[in-house]
């Protein structure tokens, strides 16, 4: 009898270990996709947890996340989370930028043309500032036309300074708006233009 009952005690000890295992098989969540950990990165960042956020963007941005690279360059720009290094901005503002991310390619543009992070190169930000505002950021358009004019030698009546003034004016861009209404005396363009503003987030 003791050996009988020694084997039902065995048995019931091995099926306790098999729904064990299945129980926190059923329990482990699934990975997270990049989307969530970008996601939970800015939830953070919208916390005001700005090193928490730039721990889970990090290993987004060395992976090629552009939304993830442009944000990091932000918070290097500004010492959020992190103290303050504008060459690192400008590392991960160009890793977005070359990834096609419009506001990362206004950001590098706009460091170029201040000479923040890097050389100060009129140049290279009008290229950036160019890349940026043919996907459509109207600020990128209206700066992009202002340093034609001031840093590159473009008339500011040519069609290239006003063809970018009225592009940003059509997308409600007040400033271009205000430029474009003091040159012809004419009300403010109104219109929205069909090509939404990039957006840094997933």
């Amino acid at each position: 009898m003791k050996a009988g009952a020694g084997s039902i005690s065995g048995a019931r000890i091995v099926v306790l270990l098999i729904l064990l295992l299945q129980l926190s098989g059923l329990a482990a969540a699934p990975p997270l996709s990049s989307d969530q950990h970008f996601a939970r990165g800015w939830q953070a960042f919208e916390a005001g947890d700005y090193h928490h956020a730039l721990l889970i963007w990090l290993p987004l941005a060395e992976q090629g996340d552009r939304h993830a690279q442009s944000n990091l360059g932000f918070l290097y720009e500004y010492g959020q989370g992190v103290e303050r290094d504008e060459a690192r901005a400008v590392h991960w503002y160009r890793q977005s930028a070359g990834n096609g991310l419009a506001v990362a390619q206004f950001n590098l543009g706009m460091m170029h043309a201040e000479g923040r992070g890097t050389r100060q190169d009129p140049l290279r930000a009008a290229y950036w500032l160019q890349q940026a505002a043919e996907q459509g950021l109207a600020d990128a358009q209206y700066l992009l036309a202002e340093h034609l004019e001031q840093h590159m030698g473009v008339p500011r009546n040519s069609a290239t300074v006003q063809g970018w003034l009225t592009r940003a004016a059509k997308q409600g861009h007040h400033e271009a708006q205000a430029a474009l209404s003091a040159e012809t005396g004419a009300s403010p363009v109104s219109s929205v233009a069909s090509a939404p503003e990039p957006k840094s987030t997933k």
